[in-house]
C-alpha cells in the first residue's frame, strides 16, 4: 500500500520549526487535499508562530472548506491585525459575512 502523501506531510508538520514549517505548511495547504484541513488548524492556526497562524488562514480559505469557519472565526477575535485580516479575507473567500 502506497503511503498518502497528504498525511505523511501532515504528520511530519508538528516537528518542524522556521522556514521548514512554512514550507511545509505551503506545500499542504497546496495539495487542496481536504485531509490537509485537521493540522492546518490544529497545529497551524492554533500554534504559539504567528506568522504560521496568518499563513494557515490564508490556505484555509483556498482549499475551501466551509467546516474551518468555527476556527477562522476564532482566529479573526485574537486581537492581532494581521491575523484578523487573514481570517477575514478566508472567511470572505468561504462566502462568509457577519
Amino acid at each position: 500500500m502506497t503511503p498518502d502523501p497528504t498525511a505523511s506531510l501532515a504528520h511530519s508538520i508538528a516537528a518542524l520549526s522556521g522556514p521548514n514549517r512554512a514550507e511545509a505548511i505551503q506545500q499542504l495547504g497546496a495539495s487542496g487535499d481536504s485531509q490537509a484541513v485537521p493540522t492546518l488548524i490544529a497545529d497551524n492556526l492554533t500554534c504559539g508562530e504567528y506568522i504560521m497562524q496568518v499563513e494557515a488562514c490564508r490556505l484555509l480559505g483556498a482549499l475551501g472548506a466551509p467546516r474551518t469557519i468555527p476556527a477562522l472565526i476564532r482566529a479573526r477575535d485574537t486581537g492581532h491585525a494581521q491575523l484578523h485580516d487573514a481570517a477575514i479575507a478566508a472567511l470572505s473567500v468561504l462566502g462568509w459575512t457577519p
